[in-house]
């Protein structure tokens, strides 16, 4: 299990931010300068590792020598300070697909992690941090938004791993859900520095690795100040700036501790970020160059020369390889990425490398083509339809689609990404193709896939300018239907569903909104056979948790476990779904099975509150297990405190069990507190009275 910190105060005050800032930036001006030009001290015992990324550094924005919106002194002085490679291409503008691909140096295809929040990396993928641990390192991350919490897989080889900060959420992966805050750059600094004194003064004295992530700059953004009065149109600036205060802070911190000397500092970004070119706003759904193009910086006194800058095309796959050759390890055999440390170290010259980005959000939720691309030298291809060609030099904003005039080159370059793409197909592949065979055919035996159901066609041939309104339709009705009433969002996804019938996501959605809005009808069933005839692995397994849903309605439990079995077969790592298979099992009152549920949920996925109160409502059905009830309660309330029956319930077991009147007392007030008109502030009310508790 993971170590946990106790939760801090999660915001600086504003006086206490102006004072962060003016530290950071005197206190950063002096990192680097003192620690001097000497070789690595304690050679034996190995060099610390610091890895940061922030997440949406773009290259021609944030990176070194170019113009900046924004102010970022941190950064600018770090630059100088070792060697920058100024066009570092990410495997995928997806943050979890990219940062395994960083962190394996394997390409997506072959580590399997293609879909954020739905895949996570495989237990057989060896990791940087397993190699470190393996070879005499601690290992530590914290982390800040959902896209890595522990149920991604990036927690593999951390010793420490914390997401504590970042909220809970009620469903992972299926479907895709709308943003989440993240963990703010101050929280992310004070427990990146709170493990850095914990491992820098025990008595073992090894090496250390930490990753720390920082995610303000995503949407949805909310700088504080004085960083937001300072930036009050652009969002994107003032969190970057919020965030290189806080690197300055860290950094001399480690400086302080007398550390600098013996640690690897490597920063750079699982992405860039789209700010409204292409047609992308939020997110990438392609693989432009602003979001696949970011800076790098390796800064390792006496190894490392400083003010050194590389702008060959350079991909983050040798990410993994090239630190462990810095470090002076072996990287893991048959990857991708390879070592290019002596490139960092200046004994080699630069030999540009061949770059594989793709992204495949279109290809599984609204069936359009995968988006691949390939970049050699100062030209960018996109595998879509039409194919696009751009001179990333002479067009760096990608203006300009050359593929009509440069079709040798265009041709070539496809070429290539086949070439690549049979290369390094993943072995793995032919076995998930069966269990989506036998998946399919267990659909059918139950009567999930009649003939009757049309399967639905493909979204391909959408052209990019409808696909991308199809998307901004779709993500725009999820984003506010938590505003809106359930009617609204059934009016809405009907309007769509007649302009696009064939999108198995929209019959998906539509009928989720059905569902939500109380219906239960045969429409449903016909909408969810269509997301299955059709949809992907994703889609389907999340139209099977939908009528495993109206099975448990319909009193059909058995069917509803087969359902949710299935689905959990297609993807294996989500806890929404052990949650509701536990469900079925408390319905068929097979307690054990539901244990074993409810603990795969958190086991996936540690912060998934709803999993924990229904496994603490079946221990509490036995008396003498009051106390582990108690436990995984408490454990609720810390992901999620206004969640209204773990206050009921840990008030009925500390006033029956316990006999502790006052820890009653104070969650049947919580209670009425957080929904005083509510059913549950009634009988709040009832059992307060009753226990005589003024």
């Amino acid at each position: 299990m993971k170590n946990r910190s106790k939760r801090i105060n999660p915001y600086l005050t504003d006086i206490g931010t102006v004072v962060f800032v003016l530290l950071s930036v005197v206190l950063t001006i002096t990192f680097f300068n003192f620690i001097g030009c000497k070789g690595r001290s304690g050679k034996s015992a190995g060099p610390n590792l610091l890895l940061i990324t922030i997440e949406g550094l773009r290259g021609d924005i944030a990176g070194p020598k170019v113009p900046k919106p924004m102010e970022m002194p941190v950064l600018d002085r770090i630059w100088k300070e070792g060697k920058v490679l100024t066009r570092f291409i990410v495997a995928s503008p997806t943050r979890t697909s990219s940062l395994a691909s960083m962190f394996t140096g394997l390409y997506p295809m072959r580590h399997g992690v293609r879909n954020d929040r739905a895949d996570q990396l495989p237990e057989d993928v060896t990791t940087l941090a397993e190699a470190l641990r393996k070879a005499g390192w601690r290992t530590g991350a914290v982390v800040s938004n959902v896209d890595t919490v522990t149920a991604s897989g990036l927690a593999q080889g951390f010793d420490y791993y914390d997401d504590s900060f970042i909220p809970p959420v009620d469903e992972i992966g299926l479907p895709r859900r709308r943003w989440a805050p993240v963990t703010k750059a101050n929280n992310v600094t004070t427990r990146a520095i709170t493990w850095i004194k914990t491992v820098a003064t025990d008595k073992e004295k090894a090496p250390w690795f930490l990753w720390v992530e920082y995610s303000d700059a995503l949407p949805p953004r909310n700088p504080p100040p004085p960083f937001s009065y300072l930036y009050p149109k652009d969002s994107y600036s003032a969190e970057l700036s919020f965030v290189d205060a806080n690197l300055g802070v860290l950094l001399a911190k480690v400086k302080d501790m007398g550390l600098a000397d013996n640690t690897l500092l490597v920063i750079t970004s699982a992405h860039g970020l789209p700010l409204g070119e292409h047609g992308e706003s939020i997110t990438s759904i392609f693989a432009y160059f602003n979001t696949v193009s970011v800076p790098a910086v390796f800064v390792f006194p006496g190894n490392v020369p400083p003010n050194r800058e590389e702008s060959k095309i350079l991909r983050s796959v040798d990410l993994t390889p090239t630190i462990m050759g810095l470090m002076d390890l072996s990287p893991p055999k048959r990857i991708d990425g390879k070592d290019i440390s002596k490139v960092i170290r200046g004994d080699a010259n630069c030999e540009e490398e061949t770059a594989y980005v793709e992204n495949m959000y279109l290809k599984f939720w609204f069936d359009w083509r995968p988006v691949r691309s390939i970049i050699a030298g100062n030209l960018h291809y996109l595998d879509i339809d039409p194919p696009e060609l751009y001179d990333i030099k002479n067009d760096p904003k990608e203006e300009n689609n050359i593929a009509d005039r440069l079709m040798a080159d265009t041709e070539r370059m496809k070429n290539e990404m086949n070439i690549l793409l049979e290369r390094t197909k993943r072995g793995k592949s032919a076995g998930e193709d069966t269990v989506e065979s036998e998946v399919e055919a267990k659909l059918k035996r139950l009567g999930y896939l009649p003939d009757s159901i049309k399967k639905t066609g493909t979204m391909a041939h959408l052209s990019k300018g409808k696909i991308i309104a199809f998307v901004t339709m779709i993500r725009s009705i999820i984003e506010e239907r938590k505003e809106r009433k359930p009617a609204q969002s059934v009016e809405n996804f009907r309007k769509i569903i007649e302009k696009y019938p064939d999108s198995p996501y929209v019959s998906y959605l539509l009928a989720a909104a059905l569902m939500k809005s109380g219906s239960t009808g045969e429409e449903i069933e016909k909408l969810l056979g269509r997301a299955l005839a059709g949809g992907s692995r994703y889609i389907r397994a999340a139209a099977m948790v939908k009528l495993a849903r109206l099975s448990v309605t319909g009193k059909q439990l058995i069917e509803a476990e087969n359902l949710l079995k299935l689905s959990a077969r297609l993807v294996p790592n989500n806890p929404a779904i052990y949650n509701e298979l536990g469900r079925v099992y408390v319905e068929q009152r097979l307690d054990l099975e539901a244990e074993k549920a409810f603990r795969k949920s958190i086991e996936i996925e540690p912060k998934f509150y709803k999993a924990r109160f229904r496994l603490a409502v079946l221990y509490a059905n036995e008396r003498e297990r009051n106390p582990a009830a108690m436990q995984e309660l408490v454990k609720v309330l810390e992901y999620n405190p206004d969640f209204i029956p773990a206050h009921f319930m840990i008030a009925k077991i500390a006033a029956e069990f316990y006999r502790n009147k006052e820890q009653a007392r104070k969650h049947l007030k919580k209670v009425i507190e957080l929904n005083p008109e509510g059913a549950a502030a009634e009988e709040a009310q009832i059992l307060l009275e009753k226990l005589e508790i003024p």
